[in-house]
């Protein structure tokens, strides 16, 4: 059974570094701190939908990365949409890791 616990731990925790990465990108490059927040979680969302696609070896897991990625680029809705998205993909990997253990052992 997953730890649904755990996951929204590693929500909450994606969360809070992607908005002090954002912070930071924000202040770097002089852009209001929104449009930095987009920026990271869309980027994050393709890397993650890559990361994804390589772990459950499904290219859908990849086409879910892409399309949190383009929903993310509008500002507040997208920040949801990537920590719901964010949130899916750790219960997948937890699923997966599961399903692992139990062919191992």
């Amino acid at each position: 059974m997953v730890n649904k616990w755990k996951v929204f731990g590693l929500a909450i925790a994606t969360w809070l570094v992607f908005a002090l990465i954002a912070k930071m990108y924000s202040g770097a490059i002089r852009i209001d701190l929104l449009s930095a927040s987009s920026t990271v979680w869309s980027w994050s969302s393709l890397i993650m939908g890559i990361v994804m696609k390589a772990k459950a070896q499904r290219w859908a897991e990849f086409g879910y990365g892409l399309a949190a990625f383009v929903v993310c680029l509008f500002p507040l809705v997208g920040i949801i949409a990537g920590i719901a998205y964010f949130a899916r993909c750790y219960y997948k990997m937890e699923q997966l890791a599961i399903v692992n253990r139990n062919q191992a052992g």
